[in-house]
């Protein structure tokens, strides 16, 4: 079995209020997840879907290395995402 373990963004759910002033804040959260699952002898997979999916990409690179399962990461990204912010969120 697999325990799943999910959370807000800041800016959204929950944590709508809070204040986003660049991507790094969702990498920055993730990043604190996986340590804390780590932490607990846990073995996290990065999961995300579409943004989540750049997010996870993102946090993998920051921590080095980190096991993915990406759902239509949005390399592309079409109109939902402007060439600025993909090559941000690829690091």
């Amino acid at each position: 079995g697999f325990k799943v373990f999910a959370f807000d963004h800041a800016g959204f759910g929950l944590r709508a209020e809070e204040p986003v002033p660049s991507y790094t804040v969702w990498v920055d959260d993730l990043c604190a997840v996986f340590g804390f699952l780590s932490s607990r002898d846990e073995t996290p997979v990065l999961a995300g879907n579409s943004m989540g999916a750049l997010l996870s990409v993102a946090a993998a690179a920051r921590l080095g290395s980190a096991r993915l399962a990406l759902f239509s990461p949005g390399f592309e990204g079409g109109s939902s995402f402007t060439l600025l912010y993909r090559l941000k969120a690829l690091g």
